[in-house]
C-alpha cells in the first residue's frame, strides 16, 4: 500500500501508525509525544479504535503540516 505524494492522491484516508511511520519517517514515539501534548488530537489527526490500535489521519496531518492548530475561517 503506497501513498503517491507526487500526484497528490493517497488511497487511504486512515491509516495505522506503523503504515504512517514507514511512510513519513516519523516515529511513533514522536507520534505519542505530539498526542500527550495535546498538538495532534484523538478523534481529529488520530483515532484509537476499539481493538487499540492506533490510526492516522492523513488528510487531517496535511492540513496540520499546513496550518498547525490553527481554526480554518
Amino acid at each position: 500500500m503506497a501513498i503517491n505524494i507526487l500526484k497528490g492522491t493517497r488511497p487511504y484516508r486512515l491509516v495505522k501508525l506503523k503504515k504512517y511511520c514507514e511512510i513519513t519517517g516519523d516515529t511513533p514515539p514522536s507520534v505519542h509525544a505530539r498526542r500527550n501534548k495535546g498538538v495532534w488530537l484523538d478523534g481529529k489527526q488520530t483515532m484509537l479504535a476499539p481493538d487499540g490500535n492506533l490510526w492516522v489521519d492523513l488528510v487531517e496531518i496535511e492540513q496540520w503540516v499546513k496550518h498547525g492548530n490553527a481554526v480554518k475561517h
